[in-house]
């Protein structure tokens, strides 16, 4: 009787962050990182621990609903949940619609209809939907589509004039430099799921995504012949520098999520630039640069939230 009341007494939220705090493993462009930053606190991560039962799902609501004041976007992070209810799946239908009615849209990660919490939701007669958008396998895919979602709808609004803005904007030295940036880059087109580059070969140019999304992935040393995601990049991000610029081989994958669009510049062309446009050269080896410190910052972020605590 003790340690029930003392699981009804004690909190299923292990933590509870921001976008603006934890990014996910999606590398996007400078203007769209920087609105993410100002954006990010309009999407909440609650991470769980424990059983969503009769004596703890109440209170699980009423603390869900506070974290979600002034979001748009409320991620529930079950990875560490043990067990869902009937209790505690009614309350996850109830607070989808009290959510919703605030307009929160309410995620669920570490869960699909095939997963032991998917099939005990669904036991109980709720979420009977074939196809669960807002279900993801983990808290980064769900935070990802937050992002996207957030970005898309601050964006929108913007397109179509700075669209005109810009091509106001462009002068002749604006198509001359374009003209000079076709002589160096070569323009790619990868179909869906195509591999740009593979583990082990030789880094001889670095690529500007200019359409669709790349991702990086790496052998998973647990499982011989799959692979773990790394990050997911956006249009607008340079990849596959490091290995031009050290001479050496490539330590990741890059695979194509759609089809997608590129232009790399080879290590031959970097050098020609440097001989004919040196104030050039100096600015592409600056954004590389920053770009790399930028992932530094990323990984250091992922290893943060994901290590465990020590005493």
């Amino acid at each position: 009787m003790g340690l029930f009341l003392a699981v009804m007494n004690r909190s299923l939220i292990r933590s509870v962050s921001t976008g603006a705090t934890r990014g996910s493993r999606r590398v996007y462009a400078p203007e769209q990182a920087s609105l993410l930053r100002v954006e990010g606190h309009r999407i909440k991560v609650i991470e769980l621990d424990g059983a969503i039962f009769f004596g703890t799902a109440d209170r699980l609501a009423f603390e869900a609903m506070r974290a979600a004041e002034g979001a748009q976007y409320l991620i529930l992070d079950l990875r560490r949940v043990t067990m869902i209810d009937a209790s505690g799946a009614l309350m996850l239908q109830k607070l989808t619609r009290l959510l919703r009615e605030q307009n929160v849209t309410l995620l669920l990660a570490h869960i699909s209809a095939t997963s032991r919490l998917g099939r005990a939701i669904q036991g109980a007669g709720v979420f009977t939907q074939r196809h669960h958008t807002d279900w993801f396998d983990d808290a980064d895919r769900a935070l990802e589509w937050a992002e996207r979602q957030l970005l898309d709808s601050r964006t929108r609004r913007r397109a179509t004039a700075s669209s005109r803005s810009a091509n106001s904007r462009c002068s002749r030295a604006c198509r001359r430099r374009a003209r000079v940036h076709e002589t160096v880059l070569d323009r790619q087109l990868f179909p869906a799921r195509a591999a740009l580059y593979h583990e082990g070969q030789l880094g001889d140019r670095l690529y500007l995504l200019a359409r669709g999304a790349v991702s990086i992935v790496a052998e998973d040393p647990a499982a011989k012949g799959k692979h773990r995601r790394v990050v997911t990049l956006a249009p607008g991000v340079i990849f596959g520098e490091s290995a031009m610029i050290e001479g050496g081989t490539r330590s990741v994958t890059a695979i194509a999520e759609g089809e997608v669009v590129t232009y790399s510049l080879s290590r031959s062309n970097l050098d020609v630039i440097n001989a004919r446009n040196p104030d050039l050269y100096r600015r592409i080896v600056l954004n590389v640069l920053a770009h790399m410190s930028g992932l530094l910052r990323m990984t250091t972020t992922i290893l943060r939230d994901t290590s465990e605590s020590v005493d």
